[in-house]
């Protein structure tokens, strides 16, 4: 899922290896881009599938 967001948020580089480096770069990417709170939503969604 982490994946699939850092393709969709088109960000720059290459993904973090660690889940806990790529939580913190979406959720500040997210945080930037002032996306609609409905990707919030399934980010937040995505994270509680993950922990």
């Amino acid at each position: 899922m982490r994946y699939e967001l850092f393709t969709a948020l088109d960000l720059a580089g290459e993904p973090p290896r660690h889940p806990s480096e790529f939580d913190r770069l979406l959720k500040t990417a997210l945080a930037r881009t002032g996306r609609p709170r409905v990707d919030q939503e399934l980010l937040r969604w995505a994270f509680s599938r993950l922990a």
